[in-house]
């Protein structure tokens, strides 16, 4: 052995190391059964087994000369210091562990069932009507989805951490919702072919087989709405035993609409949307009604610019942390790349692993990643609660734009039609920010799903045992691609900034409407 030398509870350091004429000793064997307790995470056994090391220790010493191996001695000497750390370590993960055992699950009071919160809405008629342009079909108003969850439930989710279990609830509904889309949009091609045939022209037949396709659809799509809270709620109650007596209120709705049906086409009428009757004139205490509604309107979208304010604050943090860590990651793997080439070109005297173990920029990356990975899941949670808040906030304004919108429809006043047109652009544009917060919902899931990979990661890097060779040219590429770098992943700060954008041009319609309305109500008085 070299002078100086540190003794490792290592197997494979005292088999290279040890004298070769020592003969047996039983060290080589104790520590590998060190080696194997700490694997299972069996710390008492890995007790157990320094105590037979440390009497291996004892024998290997006593076989050693005095003369021919007093170095050998005086690093097997170290020993001591070495095992009474290790144990020290072991000694306060039992301790750790036996605190974590016996901590029981705090506390919760009893539930008090909370109002409903409408989690996901889809208007069904509307994204059908995107998908299929029909000569006969003029419109489809108000077929509507809506999942909704008591608030207690959601504040349980938030107050324990879990920002998965809700967004995979709204995500479960809108593979639903789509399903219903596309369903419905196969169903409208057949009765387009009946009509085209000459088959079918009577317009309350087509009125009828319409509401019947939308209906019967979207009541097997409710039938399965509301069995998703519930799924969800079981597993999350299998983990957190406390909450165990708290039950999900499904508040699934579905709402229909009425058809616009092309008049004369084919022989058909006016259709359901004008049999309604004509929309009543606006009188003057409607006209002075107005504005109150419009500034209601402007108070919710000012709420959602201060919540899209936070979000954009909070993504962009993020998103700082995460270009760190790519940064990280991707320096890992050039040293690892580095020291594969030095290997290469070497006669062997040096081994990958006491490259990298010996590589400064290696051995420092390793904790600063695993530091900026927990970092970064803290941002990504706190933007999940805050892409939530804002989405309820959103959908509110939606309501309140539409609620609007019902009493300017078939005003004439040129200043009311303006006014009219500017809601119904308001309200794509939020139905837009809606988007773009469901899509940066659906990436912080793909993250928190990933994140324990990246977790997973650092800690073997860290461990001795690590086959380098393997684990960066297989796993390492695929857990980066995964969590950040593929498709859909990362913190995605260029949605909330799409969202902000939505946002405020949803606020600036809202601004100019309000002078329209204040105009028109003024020429009422």
């Amino acid at each position: 052995m070299k002078k100086g030398m540190t003794p490792q509870l290592d197997h494979k350091w005292w088999s290279k190391n040890k004298p070769t004429f020592l003969g047996k000793t039983g060290l080589g064997n104790a520590l590998k059964d060190y080696a194997i307790a700490l694997d299972k995470f069996d710390y008492e056994a890995a007790r157990k087994a320094l105590i037979d090391v440390r009497k291996k220790v004892d024998v290997a010493t006593k076989k050693c000369s005095d003369k021919t191996q007093k170095t050998t001695k005086e690093v097997l000497s170290k020993y001591d210091t070495v095992i009474k750390k290790a144990d020290d370590d072991l000694k306060k993960k039992i301790t750790d562990e036996q605190k974590k055992a016996a901590a029981a699950p705090a506390a919760v009071p009893v539930q008090k069932m909370g109002k409903d919160v409408v989690i996901w809405k889809r208007d069904i008629g509307k994204e059908v009507f995107k998908k299929i342009k029909l000569q006969w079909l003029d419109g489809i108003d108000g077929f509507v989805l809506e999942q909704k969850l008591n608030d207690d439930i959601l504040d349980v989710f938030e107050k324990e951490g879990d920002y998965v279990t809700p967004q995979q609830i709204v995500d479960d509904s809108e593979a639903i919702g789509q399903m219903v889309i596309s369903e419905v949009t196969k169903d409208l091609k057949q009765i387009d072919a009946l009509i085209k045939s000459g088959k079918q022209a009577d317009t309350k037949k087509i009125e009828a087989l319409l509401l019947k396709v939308l209906k019967s659809k979207m009541e097997v799509a409710k039938g399965k709405l509301e069995k998703l809270p519930e799924a969800r709620w079981k597993k999350f109650k299998a983990q957190k035993k406390q909450y165990t007596k708290y039950k999900v209120k499904t508040g699934v709705k579905l709402t229909t609409g009425t058809f616009g049906i092309v008049a004369g086409l084919g022989g058909l009428g006016l259709g359901v949307a004008a049999a309604a009757g004509a929309v009543p004139t606006m009188g003057g205490s409607l006209a002075l009604a107005i504005p109150g509604l419009v500034a209601g309107l402007a108070g919710t979208l000012r709420s959602c610019a201060a919540m899209t304010k936070q979000l954009v604050d909070l993504s962009r943090s993020a998103e700082k942390v995460e270009k760190v860590l790519k940064s990280d990651l991707n320096t890992l793997q050039n040293r690892y790349k580095s020291a594969v080439k030095k290997v290469a070109a070497e006669t062997g005297a040096t081994t990958l692993k006491g490259l990298l173990g010996t590589d400064a920029p290696f051995l420092a990356t390793i904790p600063k990643c695993r530091d900026n990975i927990e970092l970064l899941g803290n941002k990504t949670a706190g933007i999940a609660v805050a892409t939530r808040k804002l989405s309820k906030s959103i959908l509110k304004a939606m309501k309140e734009a539409e609620d609007l919108e019902k009493q300017l429809k078939g005003v004439k006043a040129a200043k009311v039609r303006k006014a009219f047109d500017k809601l119904v652009k308001t309200r794509a544009a939020l139905s837009k920010a809606l988007d773009k917060c469901s899509d940066l919902g659906a990436r912080m899931t793909k993250l928190d799903k990933n994140m324990p990979k990246l977790k997973q990661m650092m800690k073997v890097l860290e461990d001795k045992n690590t086959d380098f060779n393997k684990y960066f040219d297989k796993v390492f590429p695929t857990v980066v691609s995964l969590t950040l770098t593929g498709v859909g992943f990362g913190t995605g700060a260029a949605d909330s900034s799409s969202v902000a954008d939505w946002v405020s041009t949803g606020v600036g319609l809202v601004a100019d409407l309000g002078l329209e309305a204040a105009d028109f109500a003024a020429e009422k008085i």
